[in-house]
C-alpha cells in the first residue's frame, strides 16, 4: 500500500477565519481589493485578445505590427503583475478571489467548528453578499442574517 505522501508545513495554506463584525468593517477595502482584481484581469483579457488579433493578421509581418506586438505583450505582462499583487494582497488578509471578472471573494468563516464562507461581491450593495457551507454548491447564497442567527445559537456538546 502507497504512503500517503508527508506535505511541508510551508507548503499547505493556512486559513484565518474572519468574524462577521470584522468582515463587515473591512467591506470598503474588500470592496478596493475586489475592484482592483476585476480592471485588471479585464485589462489583462483585453491585452491577450489584441496580441492574438495581431498574431492572427494575414500577411507578411512589418516592423509596425513587430512593435505594436511587443507593445502588448509588455502590457500584458503589467496586467499580469497587477493581478497577482492584488491576489497576493487577498491572500495576506486571509481572503479567497472567486470568479475574477464578476468581482467576487471571499471570506473563511466557522461556527461550531464547522468552515463557511462569506460571498463578498462587488456589485452588491451591502459587499457581503451572502454566505455558504464550505463544499456547497456555487449556485447556493444564504442571506447574512441566517449566519448571525447561527452565532447566537448556543453550540450543542
Amino acid at each position: 500500500m502507497k504512503q500517503p505522501q508527508h506535505i511541508p508545513s510551508r507548503d499547505l495554506i493556512r486559513l484565518h477565519p474572519w468574524t462577521l463584525a470584522r468582515a463587515r468593517s473591512a467591506s470598503g477595502y474588500l470592496r478596493q481589493v475586489l475592484s482592483s482584481l476585476r480592471e485588471a484581469w479585464l485589462d489583462h483579457a483585453a491585452a491577450a485578445h489584441r496580441i492574438q488579433k495581431l498574431e492572427l493578421r494575414h500577411g507578411r509581418a512589418n516592423t509596425k505590427l513587430l512593435v505594436e506586438l511587443e507593445d502588448q505583450k509588455s502590457i500584458l505582462q503589467s496586467h499580469y503583475k497587477r493581478i497577482v499583487e492584488a491576489v497576493t494582497e487577498m491572500a495576506a488578509i486571509g481572503a479567497v478571489p472567486g470568479p475574477m471578472h464578476q468581482g467576487i471573494g471571499f471570506l473563511p468563516v466557522v461556527n461550531n467548528q464547522r468552515l463557511a464562507w462569506l460571498i463578498v461581491d462587488l456589485y452588491d450593495e451591502a459587499t457581503l453578499a451572502g454566505w455558504r457551507w464550505h463544499g456547497e454548491p456555487e449556485d447556493i447564497k444564504r442571506p447574512i442574517a441566517d449566519w448571525e442567527a447561527l452565532l447566537l445559537t448556543p453550540t450543542r456538546r
